[in-house]
């Protein structure tokens, strides 16, 4: 292969999963002797790719068909190929889902040799705590890769049918290598964190103390989503976690999508708004939201979603002092059962999305400026390409300093004070 050839270009989409396989995928091909570069002169450009919302869909798509060179040489990998459909409208691109990315020097050593696509779609079992990727300052380790659920919209389960967890003990191994090579932040990121060790004798509860005991005072950890029905079957012993925690940041994504119980039946998603509820209530029972932050996923103008149904998921973001809703518009997906349901006019999905999104903006304000004035204890891990420093409060809201004259040291609690808001950030 000439050096000509052996120059990469790579473009992710989605999850923090997927960004820890672009990594992955970035140092297999630099431990080869590959050099990244700019797309424009790229020999090989890999578009790591998300299936996730249809809006995005379109836009990687776009992206994809506006690259100029030879087609085999455009690699896609990750999630888009989920389907037939979408396999054929790129049957002339080389295409390598998440379960293959380990192949992927092999993937461009066959391209260079026939100039022809390859395409690896087979799903296998693939310890992803084998591989590592260099970074500075945040790291993303994944316990388990595939979901447990069955819902009705979601075409990321056809795009990773299989679920596995990774063994505990080379879970811990791969952080200790992340922690001595410096990394201050650690995310724990899966498609659902909850369904960790289901099959293998172990819950999520399991892989957090493991992570404390070893590495606490030594790095901060965010853990990532965890569905709602998963996390309440150990709901009091993560309560009881995060009580005493010092390696975790006090923040929880838990995607209700909906509050409506009508909706959830619809969606496929086995809990009930009483259900629901109960998680919530109990966890502000015990934290405050300056003690615990919660995130959350919302789908509004889902099939069948009446005006009530969406009152209720409004009401719900309200009541529980959530942060952060990521509220999404429902995209019916090819090949999903909610493309076959009866679906809503565009107008009023838009509507509904206008009016959460609203409701969010003001709720994160209300809720931020709360802390204007105080002295915080931050924890700064990362500096922007402007001189920024960044950071985190001990429940993982954004801090940002801008351009400080005498710059804090990374990876150090102190404390600060608050001086003002931006958007979803406290600002010193």
């Amino acid at each position: 292969m000439t050096s000509l050839s052996k120059t990469f270009f790579i473009k992710t989409y989605g999850c923090a999963s997927n960004l820890a396989d672009s990594g992955f995928v970035k140092q297999i091909l630099i431990n080869n002797g590959f050099k990244e570069t700019e797309k424009k002169v790229a020999n090989y450009i890999l578009i790591n790719t998300c299936t996730v919302k249809g809006p995005t869909v379109n836009k990687i798509k776009d992206y994809i068909w506006e690259i100029k060179i030879p087609k085999e040489r455009i690699i896609i990998l990750g999630c888009l190929p989920s389907d037939k459909k979408t396999i054929e409208e790129f049957e002339n691109y080389s295409i390598v889902n998440s379960y293959n990315i380990d192949s992927i020097l092999n993937v461009i050593l066959d391209i260079e040799k026939n100039q022809k696509p390859v395409h690896l779609l087979e799903p296998k079992f693939l310890d992803k705590t084998v591989f590592s990727y260099d970074t500075k300052n945040i790291a993303i380790v994944q316990p388990l890769i595939g979901c447990l659920g069955q819902c009705t919209f979601c075409k990321t389960k056809l795009a990773k049918p299989l679920y596995q967890s990774y063994p505990l003990d080379k879970i811990i191994k791969r952080i200790d290598y992340y922690i001595k090579k410096g990394v201050k932040e650690i995310w724990i990121s899966s498609e659902d964190n909850a369904a960790y060790g289901k099959d293998i004798g172990l819950t999520y509860i399991d892989l957090l103390l493991a992570i404390e005991k070893q590495f606490k005072g030594k790095a901060m950890f965010r853990f990532g989503m965890s569905n709602p029905w998963l996390i309440k079957t150990n709901l009091n012993e993560l309560i009881l976690f995060f009580k005493k925690t010092k390696a975790f940041y006090r923040f929880l994504h838990i995607p209700i999508q909906s509050a409506s119980s009508e909706v959830l039946k619809n969606m496929a998603r086995p809990y009930n708004e009483k259900q629901l509820a109960k998680i919530f209530l109990e966890l502000r029972k015990n934290f405050s939201f300056q003690e615990l932050t919660i995130a959350t996923d919302s789908i509004v103008g889902f099939p069948l979603e009446s005006k009530e149904d969406f009152n209720k998921t409004v009401e719900f973001s309200k009541n529980h002092d959530i942060l952060i809703n990521n509220v999404s518009q429902f995209w019916a997906m090819d090949f999903t059962k909610a493309k076959k349901m009866k679906q809503l006019p565009s107008e009023i999905k838009k509507e509904r999305s206008a009016i959460l999104s609203n409701i969010v903006r003001l709720d994160a304000k209300r809720l931020l400026k709360t802390y204007v004035g105080k002295d915080i204890e931050i924890y700064f891990d990362d500096v922007d390409k402007e001189g920024n420093y960044l950071g985190r409060t001990k429940n993982y809201i954004s801090v940002i300093f801008k351009k400080p004259k005498i710059k804090p040291i990374l990876g150090i609690w102190r404390n600060h004070k608050i001086k003002d808001i931006a958007g979803f950030h406290l600002l010193v």
